[in-house]
């Protein structure tokens, strides 16, 4: 079975790779752009913020608030092709996914097991949580990928 102990290690896990991921890396190289075409990294580090929202949100908490600067990240957004005015540094990033995982293993503590057993759009609430948590796991996995991109092609994980 898995547990809320369980989630609340992959909210960590993921803070650890972001960290690890972006560990010597310039703006400009979060800003390159996989080809023929995808999102730059620091679109992904944005997109995982909202998908932290998202899944708070999902989880039975309300919306955090101060987080509007990232509705450029947004699912179906357009990829983020240079250096846009408002694009958050990667430093506000970081602090803001740490700052929204750790609310997010409060959202879970507050939730009986009963509430995962309710409906939810992927079935149950469980089944939902469990389906963002593999989107957000699918995201942190791109990482890498990018910082090779940036020729940084060092073992990291």
């Amino acid at each position: 079975m898995i547990t809320k102990e369980d989630f609340k290690t992959l909210f960590e896990t993921w803070e650890w790779i972001v960290d690890v991921q972006t560990e010597g890396l310039s703006r400009q190289d979060l800003l390159i752009q996989p080809q023929p075409g995808g999102n730059c990294m620091l679109w992904v580090l944005g997109h995982m913020v909202v998908s932290m929202k998202d899944l708070i949100q999902t989880m039975g908490g309300t919306e955090p608030e101060g987080y509007q600067g990232y509705e450029r990240f947004e699912r179906n957004s357009q990829p983020v092709l240079s250096d846009e005015p408002g694009l958050p540094e990667l430093e506000q990033i970081k602090t803001d996914f740490i700052a929204l995982s750790k609310l997010a293993a409060q959202t879970l503590d507050a939730q009986d097991l009963a509430f995962f057993a309710q409906p939810g759009w992927s079935g149950t609430n469980g089944a939902t949580v469990l389906f963002l948590t593999f989107h957000m796991s699918f995201h942190a996995g791109q990482l890498e990928y990018l910082r090779n991109l940036a020729g940084k092609t060092e073992k990291v994980i």
